[in-house]
């Protein structure tokens, strides 16, 4: 996620400097919020998976 982050900060200069056009820096914005977003949803499918297993193994807080 850092790397797409760091592109994004390099496509807005790149903007601001007229190297690139609005549309380039838009679809860099995204990547870096669909990067996010994948993230999010793989530490809630995570987390989802361990309280799964806790449950399956009887080892939740409510033995």
């Amino acid at each position: 996620m850092d790397l797409t982050h760091e592109t994004e900060t390099i496509e807005q200069v790149r903007f601001e400097n007229g190297a690139i056009n609005l549309n380039d820096l838009l679809y860099a914005k995204a990547r870096n919020q669909q990067a996010k977003s994948r993230l999010i949803s793989a530490e809630y499918a995570c987390l989802s998976a361990q309280f799964y297993l806790d449950y399956l193994l009887e080892d939740g807080k409510n033995k």
